[in-house]
Order: structure tokens, then C-alpha cells, then sequence
């Protein structure tokens, strides 16, 4: 547990390199999962940053010194990849939050869908769907 921590920490490193679309916002979602909202930006931008995402990933060394509490290096390579679902919401100027919320919950849906459907076809790529309302 203690490495798979040191790893997400490692992890948001590579995110913060990734990204460089202007108003970014970065979560941790779940486990090992995050999600990022990239705002005004169209599918195929998406994908690019997507993709880039996922090829640093994959060739990063995770723990490659030490780590925790002087723990010694794993180098990590080609362990931790990142299998990565896009889709893109265009949000119409809605005031009404009872109107706003399912449509961010179905959203939500499809790119978790889009990310499994990533790990189904083997994982370490990038899956993008559109949103379907």
C-alpha cells in the first residue's frame, strides 16, 4: 500500500507535466483513478492531451529513488500505464441545478465508460466517445 501511495503522489507529477491547457482542474476520482476538466476545449484537443498523458505514463520509472521512509528504489517501468477515456460536454448557459445535475451524472457515466472500455481493449490507451444526451 505504502508504494502504490508513493506511486499516486509520482503520478501527479506526470498529470502536472501533461497538462498544460489553461484552467485545468485535476482531481483524484477514485483508487487510481482522477479526472480532469479541461474547459473550452474541443474532442480532438481532448484526445491530444490525452495521449500525451498516457505515452508519459508509460515511460515514466515510477520510484526510482528512494521513497517513503527511505525505502530503496523499485523502478517501476511499463508497470503503470494509463488507460484514458475522452468526452467532451458542451454545457448550454443552464440556471436550473435540477436540470444541470443528471446531465453531469450521465456525462460522468459515459467517460467512466469510455475508460473501461480503454482497460478492455487492453489497457494503455485512449478511448473517446461523444456524449450522447
Amino acid at each position: 500500500h505504502l508504494a502504490g501511495s508513493a506511486v499516486l503522489a509520482e503520478y501527479g507529477d506526470v498529470l502536472r507535466e501533461a497538462v498544460t491547457h489553461p484552467g485545468a482542474t485535476m482531481v483524484r476520482y477514485g483508487g487510481d483513478e482522477f479526472a480532469l476538466l479541461f474547459p473550452k476545449c474541443s474532442q480532438s484537443q481532448g484526445e491530444k492531451i490525452a495521449e500525451v498523458i498516457r505515452a508519459q505514463t508509460e515511460k515514466r520509472i515510477f520510484l526510482a529513488g528512494p521513497w517513503g521512509s527511505g525505502q530503496p528504489p523499485l523502478h517501476l517501468s511499463k508497470w503503470i500505464t494509463a488507460s484514458v477515456g475522452v468526452c467532451t460536454l458542451t454545457m448550454k448557459d443552464h440556471s436550473d441545478k435540477q436540470l444541470i445535475d443528471p446531465l453531469l451524472m450521465k456525462f460522468l457515466s459515459q467517460v467512466d465508460k469510455a475508460m473501461y472500455e480503454a482497460k478492455a481493449k487492453g489497457k494503455n490507451r485512449v478511448v473517446s466517445v461523444a456524449f450522447v444526451e
